[in-house]
């Protein structure tokens, strides 16, 4: 779970460099939540979002819109595997200039 913690505030961070948030604040913000036997965690943004298309394919093997010596287009397919090995489930909600919120949700361990 670090290491997937770490790529999601790698990756905002990132897109807040790069772009700056909304009003000229940039907000990084993490959720977590219990409920009915489920952990959920999510990961905030108020960067540039991300069209559509991007969204889809973000979770693909070494797809990235990285600068080359910025990142391999690894990072989120190994979060995914890491989430869908431990029975959870990691998904993107994103528009273009309203930022974005990675949602991981998995069965809470007691």
């Amino acid at each position: 779970m670090e290491e997937v913690l770490l790529n999601l505030l790698n990756n905002a961070r990132d897109v807040l460099e790069e772009g700056g948030g909304a009003n000229g604040k940039s907000i990084i913000n993490v959720r977590t939540r219990q409920t009915n036997g489920t952990v959920s965690i999510e990961v905030i943004d108020n960067g540039e979002g991300m069209p559509d298309g991007v969204a889809m394919r973000a979770f693909d093997p070494f797809f990235t819109t990285k600068d080359p010596d910025r990142g391999t287009g690894l990072g989120l397919s190994i979060c995914k595997g890491i989430i869908e090995e431990l029975d959870g489930s990691i998904a993107i909600e994103s528009q273009p200039g309203r930022g974005t919120t990675v949602r991981i949700e998995m069965p809470a361990v007691a």
